[in-house]
């Protein structure tokens, strides 16, 4: 979010929507630290890697040949 074309973007959403620039900025951390506790979520052992979908940025999982890979690891 620093750069000027982000800002600009940032400060009209704010405009048009009535509310304040700083809401804006901590609805989009809200949006990643969601993501980020649902990858820490995951638990290797039992294997379970949870998927999130965002919308407008895309879905976030663990493929199956990283999922091999963590498996081979935890056997060592």
């Amino acid at each position: 979010m620093n750069s000027m074309e982000m800002k600009e973007e940032l400060k009209l959403l704010s405009i048009r929507r009535n509310i304040t620039l700083e809401q804006i900025r901590e609805l989009v951390y809200l949006v990643f630290k969601f993501v980020r506790d649902k990858i820490k979520s995951a638990n290797r052992n039992e294997e379970y890697y949870p998927i999130t979908r965002v919308m407008g940025l895309g879905i976030f999982y663990v493929t199956k040949a990283r999922q091999n890979k963590v498996k081979e690891k935890l056997k060592k």
